[in-house]
């Protein structure tokens, strides 16, 4: 499986995830439960989170392959 096509599969995996979170809520709720579970993990209050913090986050939500999460992470990481 291709880097690109791996990476497809836990962002929708990630999404699947928060919508059962948030109880298959609308898309407002949606971003809410993604902005509560930001605020739980982000552990050292700077309104970031770094590998480890987004690495605990994503095991709250099932997300254990290291690689899968790194590459989540890699994703998001807007600052590198």
């Amino acid at each position: 499986m291709s880097a690109n096509r791996l990476l497809q599969d836990v962002k929708l995996t990630l999404r699947r995830r928060i919508e059962a979170n948030s109880n298959y809520r609308d898309q407002a709720w949606q971003i809410k439960t993604c902005a509560r579970l930001f605020k739980r993990y982000d552990t050292s209050g700077n309104n970031q989170l770094d590998f480890n913090e987004f690495q605990v986050a994503m095991e709250s939500v099932n997300i254990f392959d290291e690689t899968k999460v790194k590459m989540l992470f890699d994703e998001f990481d807007l600052d590198g």
